[in-house]
């Protein structure tokens, strides 16, 4: 057994817990001096902690004690030890881990660890509270967001926290530069306001919205709605004919400057252009609130709900048409948004709402230097990882699962969506090919729906294009035609093939008391047959208005 010393305090987590609101700002400088000086002790004997969160920091009669150095190790000691596992507490994990399984941590880690707990001292709450699950802190964290200041957190302290979280290991502060800095603060006054950098702030937005002919829209030309659903206040604006408009409010950090500020308001000019499309919700400007000062983007109602609220509480009366018609829906937003070299990064049932029965996305994943986007509803942000490409959890010792096909899916539309998951990026199609598969998918389901049921033979033929056994070509590509009276045939038409521009035969099928099955079974096997000079080629198979199946011969 180890023998350890007694921390009667407690861990710091449990600390802030409970007594956070006893603390002042001097003792949270002294709280985050003491970490660092343990830190910079262990990095002047060349050691790294690699395990650093608020559970593994005790506090001992107010003074605070690193603890837990399992992971702790010796720089020049093996690199290959534990250095592909992660732990429980992602929160505080760098980045680096995340995107390079063989990525070795070093005293910059540390540094990294050490940013979130002075912002953990800052806030008295664990990082990420609000989340449901490690993998979603890990893909937020992958994704490069961050915990936002709290209130009349001083400037100097949160300009420090940020530093040594950065993304980039080589921007992380020395241990020794970040125990300076805190010395500085405990000596010197801090800064709490941040009203003047703030106004200068506010202004270059200002002047760059202009430039950018972002649409701004008056806060008065808005009125609120008593009724709302759930959390989320509905607005109607009065000059457009009553349009339902939602709000989502946005931060600006008073530390950007000017040309920071432009890129963020060409993203917003960005969005304004792409938002227009039937398939994405519509982004129809900003306004700024009258009361408090707080620009906020003013987006599109969707009158129904989201994709997750609208199959679960309808699912039972869609039939396979409807869900085809949503799936191509939201095939045809990625279409658009990837032709514009525009990635959503965010996609999951809760972002694709349905729209007076159409499928729209929302919350593209626009770029937000401005600190965070709020929303007016307290909507969750945390990440799904169920729809998340498991590249993001490659250091991960995760076996790569998908869903098992439901029962009575057509093997066709299962085979895509298994395209579309597949765990190697390369072999995942082009949104323009997933969309042209949907197309024929629905375009099939289209035409058959009204006699599915109607016709033995229909159906067994319906089944048998939807598999991709049989070749089906739109009616509407075959003109002219010629009866043809031959007791070979029977009901048989020559006609011509306009996309091919060729002459073929389209033969009716006969409904009689035969065996169905098996002459299914002769079509497939006639469909694999390669074409011979010496065998009449079978190209298909095509279905008048009135709900006739015709096969297609040379």
């Amino acid at each position: 057994m180890l023998v350890l010393q007694f921390a009667n305090g407690g861990n710091l987590r449990d600390y802030l817990s409970n007594s956070f609101n006893d603390l002042k700002w001097e003792d949270k400088f002294r709280m985050a001096k003491e970490i660092a000086q343990a830190l910079l002790y262990l990095h002047n004997k060349d050691i790294i902690h690699r395990d650093l969160h608020s559970k593994n920091i005790l506090v001992h009669e107010g003074k605070m004690l690193l603890a837990d150095f399992g992971l702790a190790r010796y720089i020049n000691d093996d690199p290959t030890i534990s250095d592909n596992i992660i732990g429980g507490m992602p929160a505080y994990i760098e980045p680096q881990c995340f995107k390079n399984p063989s990525y070795i941590r070093n005293k910059k880690s540390d540094i990294y660890s050490f940013g979130v707990i002075l912002w953990e001292l800052s806030s008295g709450k664990q990082p990420f509270q609000s989340f449901t699950s490690i993998e979603a802190i890990a893909i937020h964290v992958f994704q490069g967001h961050r915990e936002k200041p709290v209130d009349d957190t001083p400037i100097q302290y949160a300009e420090l926290y940020m530093q040594c979280w950065d993304d980039n290991p080589e921007k992380r502060p020395e241990m020794k530069a970040v125990l300076d800095k805190l010395n500085q603060m405990i000596s010197k006054p801090v800064n709490f306001n941040r009203s003047d950098t703030t106004i200068i702030s506010m202004d270059s937005f200002d002047r760059a919205i202009s430039t950018q002919n972002i649409k701004f829209i008056d806060y008065n030309q808005f009125k609120r709605n008593e009724y709302k659903i759930g959390s989320v206040h509905k607005y109607t604006w009065q000059r457009t004919e009553l349009t339902t408009v939602v709000f989502k409010r946005f931060d600006i950090d008073p530390k950007l400057d000017e040309n920071v500020i432009q890129e963020f308001v060409y993203e917003l000019k960005s969005l304004q252009r792409l938002s227009f499309h039937q398939n994405i919700n519509h982004f129809y400007g900003i306004t700024k609130d009258a009361d408090n000062g707080c620009y906020m983007t003013v987006q599109q109602f969707a009158n129904g709900e989201s994709l997750r609220e609208y199959l679960k509480n309808n699912f039972e009366n869609l039939n396979w048409d409807d869900k085809l018609l949503i799936a191509k829906d939201i095939a045809q937003g990625l279409v658009f948004l990837h032709h514009n070299n525009k990635i959503h990064k965010n996609l999951h049932s809760r972002n694709v709402l349905i729209h007076e029965g159409r499928a729209v996305l929302t919350d593209l994943d626009w770029k937000r230097p401005l600190v965070a986007e709020t929303s007016v509803s307290d909507t969750q942000t945390d990440r799904q990882p169920a729809f998340t490409d498991p590249q993001f959890f490659r250091n991960y010792t995760y076996k790569w699962h998908r869903e098992k096909p439901v029962e009575g899916t057509q093997s066709q539309y299962v085979k895509l969506y298994e395209q579309c998951w597949d765990d190697d990026p390369d072999k995942r199609p082009e949104m323009r090919i997933v969309l042209d598969k949907l197309n024929h998918l629905n375009q099939f389901y289209a035409t058959s729906l009204s006699i599915k049921n109607e016709n033995p033979l229909n159906r067994l033929l319906e089944e048998a294009i939807a598999e991709q056994h049989l070749n089906f070509h739109n009616y509407n590509e075959f003109s002219g035609f010629e009866n043809i009276d031959s007791k070979d045939l029977g009901s048989a038409y020559k006609t011509a093939w306009r996309n091919r521009g060729i002459k073929v035969t389209l033969k009716c099928f006969k409904n009689n008391n035969g065996d169905l099955d098996k002459q299914i079974i002769q079509l497939k096997n006639l469909q694999k047959i390669n074409f011979h000079p010496n065998i009449i080629e079978f190209y298909g198979v095509t279905k008048d208005p009135n709900g006739n199946y015709y096969m297609s011969l040379s």
